[in-house]
């Protein structure tokens, strides 16, 4: 089951980062999502519904990780200098 604080917390960054992209095209006088995508937007927030692929429990971007670099056919891990 997941932890619904963090459900919450992506929720409201999710809509922090819609509200300043809107506020960004508002300010610009661009259209970069219409009325349309917007509420198909929120509507898919509401119904838990994720890009392909994902599955909603992924790393958030804030949590410190170990580099993976492809050279060739093999991965290299980087291991993170500092937490």
């Amino acid at each position: 089951m997941k932890n619904l604080s963090l459900f919450e917390d992506q929720r409201k960054s999710f809509r922090q980062a819609l509200d300043r992209v809107l506020d960004i095209q508002r300010r610009a006088g661009v259209d970069l999502i219409n009325a349309e995508e917007e509420a198909r937007i929120r509507q898919m927030w509401e119904e838990g519904v994720w890009p392909n692929g994902w599955s909603g429990d992924e790393v958030r971007g804030d949590v410190p990780l170990d580099s993976i670099i492809s050279l060739g056919n093999e991965l290299i891990v980087q291991p993170r200098l500092f937490n």
